[in-house]
């Protein structure tokens, strides 16, 4: 509260910091207490508080300006109206004489003559003040939980030592998204904080709030990188999740996979819109025994007519090859030796989504039964591509060849 700007009103022989306590002459030491027995018209005195003493509830102000008149007491001084109301006593350093007997009065001198306000210095030898400036520069430790997620900047409250309101805060910073709210825990584990320092400098003039700056290094240090690794952290996490899982369900779209293995208030389309994206950045940070294969799957996948589809496990995806005859689902894992699995279909878009719902079926049975007993079946008109994984042949090469003679 120390170096505040507030009003005292006085009404009659009360004295008045909030519009309901009263303080009588006993509690606001204006001297010369034998004597004055009442203000004739309300009069309104501009203080600052040099000490506040909440232990004996005590406030010692100057006084920086006199005036008649009830003039209200200002939205910032009712930010405070709970510590105000617990004061009891108010001291003065120093009173002007002829601003004291001019409010008493209410303006009227000896000769009747009326003044509602006394603004000459030869008159009354008021204080005149401008404006009073005032600066609040702290460092605050906001928990990440605590801040929220916005197009290009974060916003947060806070209550600063020197003004007594909470306030809302905002650092900018162009690569931050509305989306990434519901990921700050990931932002915690790459940032390595739970919180984060923020700088504040705020200007104000007789309370009120002129310029605010804040900073924060740990929001500077988020940029198209470091949300990257955010990004990365998140997959991590729905891998691990998902290997963990048991489920029914054996193929998933994107959006399905990240919906059923992620935590529910992150949406699918935080860090992946498409599906190329999402695979890409599969492959990147898994163990990937068959990464050129699947790249050279992806490539040839057909994006406009069917979304890639996931399989749990083994970790896998399903991909669709279009040719001018036939079309053909083809089933790839990551990095067990499973031998690729093709099903050629003819170019219907109906019998695509019937063949999906096929494929979803014979890969369960799969995961059940074991593929020994369905590639004994001989059914489905499967082809099997197998892996050569000795070291004096190229392998994948080996592997394409086959592949483009039989999709072309």
């Amino acid at each position: 509260m120390i170096d505040q700007i507030f009003k005292i009103i006085f009404k009659k022989d009360r004295a008045y910091l909030t519009d309901d306590t009263p303080l009588d002459f006993d509690q606001v030491d204006i001297g010369y207490t034998a004597k004055i027995k009442t203000f004739q018209n309300p009069a309104t005195w501009t203080v600052r508080v040099l000490k506040y003493d909440p232990a004996i509830r005590q406030i010692n102000v100057e006084v920086l300006k006199y005036e008649i008149g009830d003039l209200g007491f200002t939205t910032f001084q009712k930010n405070f109206e709970k510590e105000l109301k617990e004061i009891t006593q108010v001291k003065f350093k120093g009173i002007d004489t002829n601003g004291l007997i001019n409010t008493l009065s209410g303006g009227n001198d000896n000769k009747g003559e009326y003044r509602p306000r006394i603004t000459s210095k030869k008159q009354s030898n008021l204080i005149n003040i401008s404006p009073l400036p005032h600066s609040i520069n702290e460092t605050l430790f906001i928990p990440i939980k605590n801040i929220n997620f916005k197009n290009g900047e974060v916003t947060f409250s806070a209550k600063l030592k020197g003004y007594n309101k909470e306030i809302d805060l905002s650092i900018k910073n162009i690569d931050l998204r509305e989306e990434y709210d519901a990921v700050k825990n990931y932002f915690e584990n790459v940032l390595q904080t739970k919180k984060i320092e923020v700088r504040v400098k705020i200007e104000l003039t007789d309370g009120i709030i002129k310029s605010t700056e804040v900073t924060s290094p740990e929001i500077e240090r988020i940029n198209a990188q470091l949300i990257e690794n955010v990004k990365f952290n998140y997959l991590n996490s729905v891998r691990r999740i998902s290997l963990a899982a048991e489920s029914e369900k054996t193929l998933y779209t994107k959006d399905e996979f990240l919906k059923a293995f992620s935590d529910a208030a992150i949406k699918p389309n935080t860090f992946y819109v498409d599906d190329k994206q999402f695979f890409e950045d599969v492959i990147t940070i898994t163990n990937t025994k068959h990464y050129k294969h699947l790249r050279y799957l992806s490539s040839k996948h057909a994006h406009e007519t069917m979304k890639l589809r996931i399989v749990q496990k083994p970790f896998s995806f399903v991909f669709l090859i279009q040719s001018t005859q036939f079309n053909f689902i083809i089933w790839e894992t990551l990095d067990t030796q499973e031998a690729t699995y093709l099903w050629q279909i003819d170019n219907s878009n109906e019998t695509i989504k019937q063949t999906i719902a096929r494929i979803e079926t014979i890969l369960f049975s799969i995961k059940v039964n074991g593929k020994i007993a369905y590639i004994n079946s001989n059914e489905d008109g499967l082809i099997r591509i197998t892996h050569d994984y000795s070291e004096k042949v190229d392998g994948f090469l080996k592997w394409k060849a086959e592949l483009d003679s039989i999709i072309n």
